[in-house]
Order: structure tokens, then sequence, then C-alpha cells
């Protein structure tokens, strides 16, 4: 006699189970299960498990053969994936111009995710307390901190804006450019100065700019602006194929389009694009990174110097205009990095300029963008009083002043020397 199928009771039982899951989801936060770590994957997996009990106590009998179903077309799609893998890898090597083992430029070969991040509108990211590199003291606002920066509300107050050289992760809150305009002020000016280190990794002068609008919307009174860098701005260019975008757009794109989250898709993401038929398909796309050869566009690496150039003296210009309506001055500030220096190289730095440009034609052409957008600035008009180049500001010192793998990172030595040619060109 062939056996019936589950009776009633457990059906039920399964429905219960079911509909406890599901109120479990829909109020986890009115129970106390969230917001919180892990409260999205529990809510999936009760989801899951209660469309599975559901299911289950629907069939019945049947619930058997809707898993030998789902087995079965599991396994073909499994054959399928593992076909379509095998022929991306002939198409890939019978046309290496499409092979996914050989992505165009899309990043800076030397260049990295910012890290010590979180997302911030606008502007894209600031420093995240949570994350930042071990000694980097960051206050309320983000902001790391200034010894000796006055807290009077009446000081004298500077906002110094950059990226990595600013901000200065690998050495001591005391000997960064920030600190030592901080301590330069406080010698030649009477009265109290509060300096602010306003940097964010990687931050191109675009970045800056908006935040400097958005604090001047939100009623701060800066008295003096400063900008320090650019080599993010001519990285940005490079990356992107033309210039007014922000560093590792691609790499941060998660970041911007889930606020809070960081960049990158996770391991089933990555998984997916390390696959031979991810780089074939993605080739075959028009506007995709991997059907795109040189400067994303096509553009010679001195017209996206220009290019970069004019956007960085276009955000001075502005920034000069915000200071005539707002009442501060300011200086946008040129400091390409080791690649831009014309000091006598010690050993590690001569060794970052070498691992630079042992990365093929794609870095030394880099190295040509950067020697234009330094030409373009430094012949800037000398009325555009907010253009300071710095590029030959270090040639003086000897040993080493050049860190960080791209080379823009300074030690105590090269921030004192920065922040001394600021001070002597306002006439401190």
């Amino acid at each position: 006699m062939r056996r019936g199928g589950p009776g009633i009771l457990p059906r039920v039982a399964a429905v219960a189970a079911a509909l406890g899951l599901l109120a479990a989801v829909i109020f986890a936060d009115s129970i106390g299960l969230g917001p919180g770590a892990g409260t999205g994957r529990f809510r999936v997996i009760s989801a899951i498990l209660a469309t599975g009990l559901l299911t289950y106590a629907i069939l019945g009998g049947r619930f058997g053969s809707l898993f030998r179903a789902i087995g079965l077309v599991s396994a073909w799609a499994v054959v399928v994936a593992l076909s379509l893998e095998v022929a991306s890898f002939a198409f890939s090597r019978l046309d290496p111009a499409r092979s996914g083992g050989a992505p165009a430029r899309v990043e800076p070969p030397w260049g990295a995710s910012p890290s010590g991040i979180e997302y911030e509108p606008f502007t894209g990211w600031g420093n995240d307390p949570c994350t930042a590199s071990p000694g980097v003291i960051l206050d309320a606002a983000g902001l790391r901190t200034v010894p000796g920066s006055s807290t009077d509300p009446s000081a004298f107050t500077v906002y110094v804006y950059g990226g990595d050289a600013v901000l200065g992760a690998s050495i001591a809150d005391s000997a960064t450019i920030p600190c030592f305009i901080q301590e330069g002020l406080d010698s030649f000016r009477q009265g109290p100065v509060r300096v602010e280190n306003r940097a964010r990794p990687g931050w191109t002068s675009t970045q800056a700019l908006v935040d400097l609008v958005l604090s001047l919307r939100s009623g701060a009174e800066p008295d003096f602006v400063l900008f320090i860098g650019g080599f993010e701005d001519a990285s940005a260019a490079w990356s992107a194929g033309a210039a007014g975008g922000h560093l590792c757009m691609e790499a941060m794109g998660s970041c911007l389009a889930n606020p809070g989250r960081g960049a990158g898709g996770g391991p089933w993401r990555a998984a997916l694009e390390s696959t031979e038929t991810w780089g074939f398909v993605s080739s075959m796309l028009p506007g995709s990174a991997g059907s795109v050869t040189g400067g994303g566009d096509g553009s010679a690496p001195e017209s996206l110097g220009v290019e970069a150039a004019g956007i960085f003296l276009s955000n001075a210009a502005m920034a000069g205009n915000l200071g005539r309506i707002y009442g501060f001055e300011c200086r946008f500030c040129w400091l390409p990095g080791v690649l831009g220096s014309g000091k006598p190289l010690a050993p590690p730095e001569q060794a970052l300029v070498d691992a630079m440009m042992d990365l093929g034609h794609d870095a030394a052409d880099f190295a040509a963008l950067l020697a234009t957008c330094s030409e373009e600035i430094e012949a800037a008009d000398p009325r555009e009083s907010e253009i300071v180049s710095l590029a030959s500001s270090l040639d003086s010192l000897e040993g080493i002043v050049f860190t960080g793998s791209s080379g823009t990172c300074m030690t105590a030595d090269g921030n004192q020397a920065v922040a001394r040619a600021i001070l002597a060109g306002l006439g401190y």
C-alpha cells in the first residue's frame, strides 16, 4: 500500500512557524531585534526559512519532488556556467584585445583606494574615526587634531585643505603641515589662532571647494583658506580620462551608491569579476572599462594635464571669488610630490620613483601628465594671487622627504619646509 503524505499536524506546525518568522521579520525593531549589526541578514534568512515552511505546508508530500526539481535545475545551471567560462577563456585567448585578464587602465597603477573613510554627501567621503590610521586623532567633526589650535570663537581661523600629504596619516599630529602653520602663525600674529586640518584621504581641489561652499553656507567664517596638493587632481584625470572627477571613482562607486558602506562589492562580486565570462562580457559592452584603451577617452597625457591644470586653476579662481564675497583670503598651493620635485633623491625616494615607473608605459605617461600640470600652473597669470607653486620648495632639502606609494606624503622636515614656504609667501 502506498504511503500517504505528511499528516495535517506537521503542515499546521509549519504554517505557524512560518508566520512566527514573518512576524519577527516585520516587527524586528519593535521587539528589540534591530537595528544593529546582523539584523539585515537575520531578516533575509528568516524570510527564506518562512518561504520554505509555507511551501512545505502547501505541497505536503510533493515537497520532495520540488527539491529534486530544484537540484536538477541547479545542476544544469552549473553546466551552462562552466561552458560559458570555457568558451570565454577560448575567445579571450584567440582575441587578446578582449581578454579579461589584461583590463585597460581604470585607476592609477600605483594608487590605492582611499582608506580610513566614510560616506559623505556632496564631497563623496570624509574621515572615518572608526577606521582611521593608528595615531590619527579626529575631533567630533572628523577633522584631524592640530595641537595648539585655539578654541576661542574670535580666533584668527585658517582652513587647510588637501589630500594625504596634508592629512599626514603616517606621522604624529605635531608634525603635519597644518600644525607647523599653527606654530608659525602663533609666532608671528598677536591674539589667538585656530588652524583646522580639513584634509581627507585622496581629496581633489574640487572636493575641497565643495566642502568650503557647504561650510560657508552653514555659517562658517574663516579668515584664510589654504588648499595644498594637486597630485590627486592629476591622478583623477588620468584614471577617468577627463579632468574634474574624484580619485578612485571606480573603487568608491559602491560607497557613493550605498551611504555608510565601504568601497567594493564584497566577496561575491569579487569572485564574479574574477571570472573569464565577466571579463569577456564586460569587454563587449560600450563604455565599459574593458572597451577603452589609453587615457579613458583616448586623450594624450599632455592634453589631460592641461585639463587637470585648468580645473585646479578654475577652482582657485572660484575660491578667490568666494573670499571676496565672504571676506577671507585664500591660496591654492600646487605640490605635485616626488615625481614633480627637483630635490636630490635619497635612495628610498629613488626606489619610490623606480617602483612607479617600473609599471610600464602608463606610468611614464602619467609622469608626462603631471609635468604638464606643473608647467601650466607655474605659467599662470601672476596677477592671480590665489595660485602658489610649491614644486621647488623642497629642492634644497637633503635626506628622505617623500614617503608613501604615491610619493606625496612627507616627513616632518618636508612638512615644515612646506609650511615655511607658505608663510613666507604670505609675508610672515
